[in-house]
Protein backbone atom coordinates (compact mmCIF):
# COMPACT_ATOMS: atom_id res chain seq x y z
CA UNK A 1 0.00 0.00 0.00
CA UNK A 2 2.88 2.33 0.85
CA UNK A 3 4.49 1.64 -2.54
CA UNK A 4 1.23 2.48 -4.38
CA UNK A 5 0.94 5.74 -2.45
CA UNK A 6 4.54 6.65 -3.29
CA UNK A 7 4.08 5.96 -7.02
CA UNK A 8 0.85 7.99 -7.13
CA UNK A 9 2.58 10.88 -5.34
CA UNK A 10 5.42 10.87 -7.88
CA UNK A 11 2.99 10.86 -10.83
CA UNK A 12 1.06 13.82 -9.39
CA UNK A 13 4.15 15.61 -8.02
CA UNK A 14 3.70 19.09 -9.61
CA UNK A 15 0.24 19.39 -8.02
CA UNK A 16 -0.80 19.96 -4.43
CA UNK A 17 -2.06 16.78 -2.77
CA UNK A 18 -5.23 16.68 -0.67
CA UNK A 19 -5.53 14.76 2.60
CA UNK A 20 -8.65 14.70 4.75
CA UNK A 21 -9.66 13.56 8.25
CA UNK A 22 -10.14 10.00 6.98
CA UNK A 23 -6.39 10.00 6.18
CA UNK A 24 -7.17 9.53 2.49
CA UNK A 25 -4.60 11.19 0.28
CA UNK A 26 -5.90 12.26 -3.13
CA UNK A 27 -4.83 14.31 -6.13
CA UNK A 28 -7.52 16.98 -5.97
CA UNK A 29 -7.85 20.64 -5.08
CA UNK A 30 -10.68 22.95 -4.06
CA UNK A 31 -10.26 25.84 -6.49
CA UNK A 32 -13.12 27.46 -4.62
CA UNK A 33 -15.58 26.04 -2.09
CA UNK A 34 -17.87 24.53 -4.73
CA UNK A 35 -15.47 23.80 -7.61
CA UNK A 36 -13.02 20.92 -7.28
CA UNK A 37 -10.41 19.76 -9.79
CA UNK A 38 -9.16 16.19 -9.62
CA UNK A 39 -6.93 13.89 -11.61
CA UNK A 40 -8.81 11.14 -13.43
CA UNK A 41 -9.78 8.36 -11.03
CA UNK A 42 -9.52 4.76 -12.20
CA UNK A 43 -11.23 1.44 -11.46
CA UNK A 44 -8.58 -0.86 -13.00
CA UNK A 45 -6.52 -2.74 -10.39
CA UNK A 46 -3.33 -2.25 -12.41
CA UNK A 47 -3.84 1.48 -12.97
CA UNK A 48 -4.45 1.96 -9.24
CA UNK A 49 -0.71 1.46 -8.80
CA UNK A 50 -0.04 4.86 -10.33
CA UNK A 51 -3.43 6.63 -10.44
CA UNK A 52 -5.90 7.30 -7.67
CA UNK A 53 -8.77 4.81 -7.15
CA UNK A 54 -12.34 5.85 -7.87
CA UNK A 55 -13.61 4.47 -4.55
CA UNK A 56 -11.36 6.86 -2.61
CA UNK A 57 -12.72 9.84 -4.54
CA UNK A 58 -16.28 8.78 -3.72
CA UNK A 59 -15.32 8.40 -0.04
CA UNK A 60 -13.79 11.89 0.06
CA UNK A 61 -16.76 13.51 -1.67
CA UNK A 62 -19.38 11.66 0.37
CA UNK A 63 -17.57 12.45 3.63
CA UNK A 64 -17.26 16.15 2.79
CA UNK A 65 -20.54 16.76 0.94
CA UNK A 66 -22.87 13.80 1.55
CA UNK A 67 -24.85 13.44 -1.70
CA UNK A 68 -24.40 17.04 -2.84
CA UNK A 69 -21.75 16.43 -5.47
CA UNK A 70 -21.53 15.64 -9.17
CA UNK A 71 -18.60 14.71 -11.41
CA UNK A 72 -17.84 16.15 -14.87
CA UNK A 73 -15.55 13.79 -16.79
CA UNK A 74 -13.63 15.44 -19.68
CA UNK A 75 -11.49 12.48 -20.76
CA UNK A 76 -11.56 12.10 -24.53
CA UNK A 77 -9.43 8.95 -24.26
CA UNK A 78 -12.11 6.96 -22.38
CA UNK A 79 -13.98 7.49 -19.13
CA UNK A 80 -11.58 5.45 -16.97
CA UNK A 81 -14.39 3.94 -14.90
CA UNK A 82 -18.08 3.10 -15.04
CA UNK A 83 -20.80 5.59 -14.20
CA UNK A 84 -22.00 3.25 -11.43
CA UNK A 85 -18.60 3.68 -9.72
CA UNK A 86 -19.58 7.27 -8.92
CA UNK A 87 -23.15 6.32 -7.96
CA UNK A 88 -24.44 7.57 -11.32
CA UNK A 89 -23.42 11.13 -10.43
CA UNK A 90 -21.41 11.87 -13.56
CA UNK A 91 -21.72 13.86 -16.79
CA UNK A 92 -19.43 13.19 -19.75
CA UNK A 93 -18.07 16.01 -21.95
CA UNK A 94 -15.03 14.47 -23.69
CA UNK A 95 -12.36 16.25 -25.72
CA UNK A 96 -8.77 15.23 -26.62
CA UNK A 97 -5.82 15.34 -24.24
CA UNK A 98 -3.59 18.47 -24.28
CA UNK A 99 -6.21 20.39 -26.32
CA UNK A 100 -8.84 23.03 -25.50
CA UNK A 101 -12.53 22.17 -25.78
CA UNK A 102 -14.45 23.52 -28.73
CA UNK A 103 -15.97 26.86 -27.78
CA UNK A 104 -19.46 25.37 -28.00
CA UNK A 105 -18.46 22.46 -25.75
CA UNK A 106 -17.04 24.97 -23.27
CA UNK A 107 -20.36 26.83 -23.25
CA UNK A 108 -22.25 23.56 -22.77
CA UNK A 109 -20.17 22.20 -19.90
CA UNK A 110 -20.15 25.55 -18.07
CA UNK A 111 -23.94 25.74 -18.43
CA UNK A 112 -24.27 22.18 -17.10
CA UNK A 113 -22.08 22.87 -14.06
CA UNK A 114 -23.72 26.23 -13.37
CA UNK A 115 -27.17 24.65 -13.49
CA UNK A 116 -26.12 22.10 -10.85
CA UNK A 117 -24.42 24.66 -8.60
CA UNK A 118 -27.47 26.95 -8.80
CA UNK A 119 -29.75 24.24 -7.42
CA UNK A 120 -28.28 24.42 -3.91
CA UNK A 121 -25.52 26.32 -2.09
CA UNK A 122 -24.41 22.92 -0.78
CA UNK A 123 -23.70 21.51 -4.24
CA UNK A 124 -20.12 20.91 -5.33
CA UNK A 125 -18.83 20.28 -8.88
CA UNK A 126 -15.87 17.96 -9.43
CA UNK A 127 -14.09 18.36 -12.77
CA UNK A 128 -11.48 15.91 -13.98
CA UNK A 129 -9.61 14.85 -17.09
CA UNK A 130 -6.62 12.48 -16.94
CA UNK A 131 -3.93 14.41 -15.09
CA UNK A 132 -6.39 16.92 -13.64
CA UNK A 133 -4.54 19.99 -14.83
CA UNK A 134 -5.02 21.54 -18.29
CA UNK A 135 -8.41 20.38 -19.54
CA UNK A 136 -9.91 20.37 -16.04
CA UNK A 137 -8.36 23.73 -15.26
CA UNK A 138 -9.70 25.29 -18.44
CA UNK A 139 -13.26 24.26 -17.58
CA UNK A 140 -12.97 25.05 -13.86
CA UNK A 141 -11.57 28.52 -14.63
CA UNK A 142 -14.38 29.16 -17.12
CA UNK A 143 -16.96 28.19 -14.48
CA UNK A 144 -15.43 30.55 -11.91
CA UNK A 145 -15.33 33.36 -14.48
CA UNK A 146 -19.00 32.74 -15.26
CA UNK A 147 -19.95 32.74 -11.56
CA UNK A 148 -18.17 36.10 -11.18
CA UNK A 149 -19.91 37.41 -14.32
CA UNK A 150 -23.32 36.53 -12.84
CA UNK A 151 -22.45 38.69 -9.83
CA UNK A 152 -21.45 41.63 -12.01
CA UNK A 153 -17.70 41.07 -11.68
CA UNK A 154 -15.43 40.77 -14.72
CA UNK A 155 -12.64 38.28 -14.02
CA UNK A 156 -9.84 38.07 -16.56
CA UNK A 157 -8.31 34.87 -17.86
CA UNK A 158 -5.02 35.85 -16.21
CA UNK A 159 -6.67 36.46 -12.83
CA UNK A 160 -8.54 33.17 -12.77
CA UNK A 161 -5.46 31.24 -13.89
CA UNK A 162 -3.47 32.81 -11.05
CA UNK A 163 -6.14 31.61 -8.61
CA UNK A 164 -6.20 28.14 -10.15
CA UNK A 165 -2.40 27.92 -10.10
CA UNK A 166 -2.31 28.94 -6.44
CA UNK A 167 -4.87 26.31 -5.41
CA UNK A 168 -3.75 23.47 -7.70
CA UNK A 169 0.01 23.67 -8.26
CA UNK A 170 3.02 23.44 -5.99
CA UNK A 171 5.12 26.63 -5.89
CA UNK A 172 7.54 26.78 -8.81
CA UNK A 173 5.70 24.10 -10.80
CA UNK A 174 4.35 26.44 -13.47
CA UNK A 175 0.89 27.66 -14.38
CA UNK A 176 -2.21 25.58 -13.80
CA UNK A 177 -3.40 26.21 -17.36
CA UNK A 178 -0.03 26.21 -19.11
CA UNK A 179 -0.98 25.05 -22.63
CA UNK A 180 -1.24 28.20 -24.70
CA UNK A 181 -4.21 27.03 -26.79
CA UNK A 182 -6.19 26.23 -23.65
CA UNK A 183 -5.40 29.64 -22.20
CA UNK A 184 -6.36 31.26 -25.53
CA UNK A 185 -9.81 29.72 -25.13
CA UNK A 186 -10.09 31.19 -21.64
CA UNK A 187 -9.33 34.56 -23.23
CA UNK A 188 -12.06 33.87 -25.80
CA UNK A 189 -14.38 33.07 -22.89
CA UNK A 190 -13.46 36.36 -21.22
CA UNK A 191 -14.24 38.23 -24.45
CA UNK A 192 -17.54 36.40 -24.75
CA UNK A 193 -18.59 37.30 -21.19
CA UNK A 194 -17.54 40.93 -21.71
CA UNK A 195 -19.54 41.19 -24.96
CA UNK A 196 -23.03 42.66 -25.31
CA UNK A 197 -26.03 40.36 -24.99
CA UNK A 198 -26.69 40.56 -28.74
CA UNK A 199 -23.10 39.62 -29.56
CA UNK A 200 -23.22 36.74 -27.08
CA UNK A 201 -26.33 35.39 -28.84
CA UNK A 202 -24.61 35.69 -32.22
CA UNK A 203 -21.51 33.85 -30.97
CA UNK A 204 -23.68 31.11 -29.49
CA UNK A 205 -25.63 30.73 -32.74
CA UNK A 206 -22.54 30.49 -34.93
CA UNK A 207 -20.78 27.99 -32.64
CA UNK A 208 -23.63 25.50 -32.19
CA UNK A 209 -23.38 21.96 -33.59
CA UNK A 210 -25.36 22.77 -36.75
CA UNK A 211 -23.59 26.08 -37.18
CA UNK A 212 -24.68 28.18 -40.18
CA UNK A 213 -21.06 29.14 -40.83
CA UNK A 214 -19.10 28.18 -43.97
CA UNK A 215 -15.35 28.82 -43.88
CA UNK A 216 -13.06 29.01 -46.92
CA UNK A 217 -9.36 28.95 -46.06
CA UNK A 218 -7.24 30.88 -48.55
CA UNK A 219 -3.57 30.77 -47.50
CA UNK A 220 -0.96 30.06 -44.85
CA UNK A 221 1.92 32.53 -44.63
CA UNK A 222 5.18 31.83 -42.80
CA UNK A 223 7.18 35.01 -42.22
CA UNK A 224 10.92 35.42 -41.69
CA UNK A 225 11.64 31.73 -42.19
CA UNK A 226 15.04 30.07 -41.94
CA UNK A 227 17.00 30.74 -45.12
CA UNK A 228 17.00 27.10 -46.24
CA UNK A 229 13.22 27.14 -46.79
CA UNK A 230 13.40 30.08 -49.19
CA UNK A 231 16.23 28.77 -51.37
CA UNK A 232 13.70 27.19 -53.73
CA UNK A 233 10.11 25.94 -53.82
CA UNK A 234 11.15 22.32 -53.19
CA UNK A 235 12.77 23.30 -49.90
CA UNK A 236 9.77 25.45 -48.93
CA UNK A 237 7.47 22.49 -49.54
CA UNK A 238 9.35 20.45 -46.94
CA UNK A 239 7.53 22.19 -44.11
CA UNK A 240 4.48 20.13 -43.19
CA UNK A 241 1.35 22.20 -42.49
CA UNK A 242 -1.89 20.45 -41.55
CA UNK A 243 -5.27 22.01 -40.78
CA UNK A 244 -7.54 20.08 -38.44
CA UNK A 245 -10.84 20.81 -36.75
CA UNK A 246 -13.36 19.52 -34.26
CA UNK A 247 -16.38 17.44 -35.21
CA UNK A 248 -19.09 16.37 -32.76
CA UNK A 249 -18.62 12.84 -31.47
CA UNK A 250 -21.51 10.61 -32.49
CA UNK A 251 -21.22 8.21 -29.55
CA UNK A 252 -21.89 10.79 -26.82
CA UNK A 253 -24.39 13.59 -26.27
CA UNK A 254 -21.80 16.35 -26.07
CA UNK A 255 -18.19 15.71 -27.05
CA UNK A 256 -15.72 16.44 -29.85
CA UNK A 257 -13.01 14.66 -31.81
CA UNK A 258 -10.22 15.74 -34.16
CA UNK A 259 -10.68 15.48 -37.92
CA UNK A 260 -8.23 16.37 -40.69
CA UNK A 261 -9.31 19.06 -43.16
CA UNK A 262 -6.28 19.84 -45.31
CA UNK A 263 -2.60 19.00 -45.57
CA UNK A 264 -0.27 20.95 -47.83
CA UNK A 265 1.31 18.91 -50.61
CA UNK A 266 3.38 20.22 -53.51
CA UNK A 267 1.43 18.27 -56.15
CA UNK A 268 -1.97 19.88 -55.64
CA UNK A 269 -1.12 23.11 -53.82
CA UNK A 270 1.07 26.11 -54.61
CA UNK A 271 4.00 27.71 -52.84
CA UNK A 272 5.19 31.29 -53.30
CA UNK A 273 8.45 32.71 -51.94
CA UNK A 274 8.72 36.44 -51.16
CA UNK A 275 12.10 37.23 -49.66
CA UNK A 276 12.22 35.26 -46.39
CA UNK A 277 8.46 34.59 -46.42
CA UNK A 278 6.75 31.41 -47.64
CA UNK A 279 3.10 31.46 -48.72
CA UNK A 280 1.19 28.18 -49.10
CA UNK A 281 -2.09 28.20 -50.99
CA UNK A 282 -4.53 25.31 -51.47
CA UNK A 283 -4.88 24.17 -55.07
CA UNK A 284 -8.63 23.86 -54.57
CA UNK A 285 -11.17 25.61 -52.37
CA UNK A 286 -11.16 24.38 -48.78
CA UNK A 287 -14.78 24.95 -47.81
CA UNK A 288 -15.69 23.75 -44.32
CA UNK A 289 -19.27 23.81 -43.04
CA UNK A 290 -20.46 23.83 -39.42
CA UNK A 291 -16.96 24.02 -37.86
CA UNK A 292 -15.65 27.00 -35.88
CA UNK A 293 -12.68 25.51 -34.02
CA UNK A 294 -9.46 24.71 -35.88
CA UNK A 295 -5.95 23.53 -35.15
CA UNK A 296 -2.98 24.39 -37.35
CA UNK A 297 -0.39 21.64 -36.94
CA UNK A 298 3.20 22.11 -38.14
CA UNK A 299 5.79 19.36 -38.68
CA UNK A 300 3.89 16.95 -36.44
CA UNK A 301 4.91 18.87 -33.31
CA UNK A 302 3.74 22.50 -33.22
CA UNK A 303 0.06 23.30 -32.85
CA UNK A 304 -2.21 26.25 -32.17
CA UNK A 305 -6.00 26.30 -31.82
CA UNK A 306 -8.25 29.19 -32.86
CA UNK A 307 -11.95 29.90 -33.27
CA UNK A 308 -12.96 31.57 -36.54
CA UNK A 309 -16.13 33.15 -35.11
CA UNK A 310 -14.01 35.05 -32.59
CA UNK A 311 -11.22 35.94 -35.04
CA UNK A 312 -13.31 37.16 -38.02
CA UNK A 313 -13.97 40.82 -38.85
CA UNK A 314 -17.75 41.18 -38.95
CA UNK A 315 -17.66 44.03 -41.51
CA UNK A 316 -15.64 42.13 -44.12
CA UNK A 317 -16.41 38.51 -43.15
CA UNK A 318 -12.69 37.87 -43.48
CA UNK A 319 -10.26 36.84 -40.82
CA UNK A 320 -6.78 35.72 -40.05
CA UNK A 321 -5.05 34.14 -37.11
CA UNK A 322 -1.40 34.99 -36.54
CA UNK A 323 0.74 33.14 -34.03
CA UNK A 324 4.45 33.57 -33.35
CA UNK A 325 6.65 30.49 -33.26
CA UNK A 326 7.22 30.87 -29.52
CA UNK A 327 3.45 31.08 -28.94
CA UNK A 328 2.83 27.66 -30.50
CA UNK A 329 2.27 24.70 -28.24
CA UNK A 330 4.96 22.07 -28.60
CA UNK A 331 5.04 18.32 -28.12
CA UNK A 332 1.95 17.28 -26.11
CA UNK A 333 1.32 20.89 -25.18
CA UNK A 334 4.79 21.49 -23.73
CA UNK A 335 7.34 24.14 -24.72
CA UNK A 336 9.39 21.57 -26.65
CA UNK A 337 9.02 23.07 -30.13
CA UNK A 338 12.35 22.27 -31.73
CA UNK A 339 14.47 24.77 -33.66
CA UNK A 340 12.57 27.90 -34.78
CA UNK A 341 11.73 27.60 -38.49
CA UNK A 342 9.85 30.88 -38.84
CA UNK A 343 8.88 33.95 -36.88
CA UNK A 344 5.10 34.01 -37.40
CA UNK A 345 2.48 31.82 -39.06
CA UNK A 346 -0.69 33.49 -40.34
CA UNK A 347 -3.66 31.54 -41.66
CA UNK A 348 -6.34 33.47 -43.57
CA UNK A 349 -9.96 32.77 -44.48
CA UNK A 350 -13.28 34.24 -45.50
CA UNK A 351 -16.68 33.16 -44.22
CA UNK A 352 -20.28 32.99 -45.30
CA UNK A 353 -23.20 32.63 -42.90
CA UNK A 354 -26.34 30.85 -44.05
CA UNK A 355 -29.43 32.80 -43.10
Amino acid sequence: MLMKSLIRSIVSLPKIAYQDEQDIKYDLAYVQHNVVVSSGPVSSSFKKWYRYPIEDLVKVLTYNHKKNWHVWNLRGEGKGYNEADVLGQMSYFPFPDHQPPSFYLLMQVVESIDRFLSQSPENVAIVHCKAGKGRSGTVACAVIMYESYKHGISMSAHEVNELYTLRRMRPGSGKGVSIKSQFRYLQYWQNYLDASEDKQKAIMLVNQVNSPIMVQFTEVKLTNTVRYLTNNSENAAEINVVLQGYNPRKDVECGVELVQIWEYNNKDDTVQIEGRDVILRPGHHINVAHVCDYRVFVNGVLFAWFNVSLETEIDTLKGDFAVKFKEFDGFKGTTHRGAPLFETLTISWKVAVDG
